[in-house]
Parts: C-alpha cells; sequence; structure tokens
C-alpha cells in the first residue's frame, strides 16, 4: 500500500498535480526506503518538514544527507533543513541518501528511470574504439562523455599498466573528449571520474593515474561542463552489478580461507561399558557424525 507525505501549492490545478517516489538510501548496501509524495508539476519540493525523513534521520533536522541534482548530474550534499529540491514537469522520483551511505542498491536504474521520463534515456552509444596496446595489462572499456550535453557517450577499448592504472594523458582521444586538447594551456586539465567505491563523480587531473579496481571492466569519464551524461544509468547499472560479483568472491574467499586455517576436530574414543575403560575400542572417526 503505498504512502502519502507532502503537498505543493495548497490550491492546485487538478491537472498539474503529480505524485513521484523520494527514494532514500539509509545504510550501505542496503535497499531504499521509499514514500510518495503530492506535488505540483515543476515547483520547488519542500522537505525540510517531511516527519518521514526526519525519522529515517533520527529526528535530527540538521541531518547531513544528498539528493541527486539533475542539473548537476551528481550528488548535491544538504541539511535537513534545508533539503528543498528542484523537480522538473516530468520529475518521477527524487533520490537521496543519508551521510556516510557511498553504496546505493539500484541508482543505476533509478537513474535510467529519470533519463526516460526525460525523453533522453540511452545506453552508452557503442562507437567504440580500440586503443588498446600491444604488450598493455588488462583491457576495460572507457565510456567518455565530452563536453557537447547533446552528445551520447563513446566508448573507447584501453589498456591498463601493471598496476592497474591509466592516465588520459596517454590517450590523445580520452585527452580530446575530456578536457580538450587546446584548453589544456589555459586551464588546469580538470576532468572527471565515476568513483565506483562513493557512486559519485570525483574531479582529476590530467597525469593523475586512474586506478581501475580488478573485477572492474568499466570506467566512467566525463568532462566538467557536462552534467547531463545521458546514458549514465546503464553504465552505473553494469558498475554495481560488478562491485556485487567482486564483493561475493571476496566473501568466498574469506570463507574457504577461514575453513582451512580452522584446526581439525578431535577423534573421539568409543568404551565398551562391558569391558571396561581398560578395553576401549579403536578409535572412530565421528566428526561427521552427529552426536
Amino acid at each position: 500500500m503505498a504512502h502519502y507525505e507532502g503537498r505543493g501549492s495548497p490550491t492546485p490545478v487538478a491537472d498539474d498535480k503529480i505524485h513521484f517516489r523520494v527514494i532514500c538510501w539509509c545504510k550501505n548496501g542496503l535497499h531504499p526506503e521509499v514514500m510518495m509524495f503530492e506535488n505540483v508539476r515543476g515547483s520547488k519540493l519542500e522537505l525540510t518538514n517531511s516527519q518521514w525523513l526526519r525519522g529515517l534521520c533520527k529526528g535530527n533536522e540538521k541531518a547531513v544527507l544528498a539528493y541527486w541534482s539533475t542539473a548537476l548530474g551528481d550528488w548535491a550534499a544538504t541539511s535537513l533543513d534545508h533539503l528543498v529540491v528542484d523537480t522538473e514537469r516530468c520529475t518521477l522520483a527524487v533520490l537521496i541518501r543519508l551521510a556516510g551511505v557511498t553504496s546505493c542498491p539500484g541508482l543505476g536504474l533509478e537513474l535510467s528511470l529519470l533519463e526516460q521520463a526525460r525523453g533522453r534515456y540511452t545506453s552508452p552509444k557503442l562507437n567504440e574504439f580500440d586503443l588498446t596496446r600491444k604488450g598493455g595489462g588488462r583491457r576495460v572499456a572507457a565510456v567518455v562523455w565530452n563536453q557537447r550535453t547533446e552528445d551520447e557517450a563513446t566508448l573507447y577499448q584501453i589498456s591498463l599498466a601493471s598496476d592497474d592504472t591509466f592516465t588520459i594523458s596517454s590517450y590523445a582521444a580520452l585527452l580530446h573528449q575530456t578536457v580538450g586538447v587546446c584548453a589544456l594551456p589555459t586551464t588546469s586539465g580538470l576532468f572527471e571520474v565515476w568513483d565506483v567505491k562513493t557512486e559519485r563523480w570525483t574531479a582529476k587531473k590530467v597525469g593523475e593515474d586512474i586506478g581501475v579496481p580488478k573485477g572492474h571492466e568499466l570506467v566512467l569519464l566525463r568532462h566538467p561542463a557536462n552534467n547531463i551524461t545521458f546514458g549514465l544509468g546503464a553504465a552505473v547499472e553494469q558498475l554495481q552489478l560488478e562491485r556485487v560479483m567482486i564483493e561475493k568472491q571476496e566473501k568466498q574467499k574469506k570463507n574457504s580461507a577461514k575453513s582451512i586455517e580452522a584446526p581439525p576436530a578431535k577423534k573421539r574414543r568409543i568404551v565398551n561399558p562391558a569391558r571396561g575403560p581398560s578395553h576401549a575400542a579403536e578409535v572412530i572417526d565421528l566428526t561427521n557424525v552427529d552426536l
């Protein structure tokens, strides 16, 4: 049963009313809490007095959190007492995560749904270019969004160094897409990388090493002026799937290591009561017997 909270204008026009989900991730790795809200299409959504969110924040009106800003194409930090979110007429959901939450199951899908609602849903366009090098290390796919917000992403196959890193300065195509070769003399050469650990964009400098954790086959890059990045949702879905598989494999390795380190169970001796303790039966392995 859907739960509703929140209102927009006190006298909204019927056709302007919209119902959408406010989704809040409260703990790492756990699925989010969801509440249905009613608002006026395209108007600001004030969540400062939401009893539901206040409960999730344990009554702390100053609780730090972040919401997904469609204007930034990234998380925007704020506090509960200042939580006012811009919405569009096509808004289907508002995404929020509490402070310290960096693993948001389902984030990629929700971003894809937001893109679809805006009429620009797409998977990264596979205009694929192979930039791998003979004798190079592990191959990964770099999905790159250039400065033009109307353009779809381009996919490049690249080679990592032996330490599982690369620099965009080693690839002219990546440098051109994320910074612009002509802009280098007059800029600090900043671009952005999607951090799989914090699930947000992180600024990097040209020449700075970019690490790609083992198990991941995808890395996302964007020009700092591009806050749209259509197709991000599908790419994040892939990264989240890879992250789940990596964590599952690590857990299996730890369990295997524990079973190897565990001391062997002691064997028990069975005594024949009729013959006394001096006539103990042969040693029988009962380690797998339910006694």
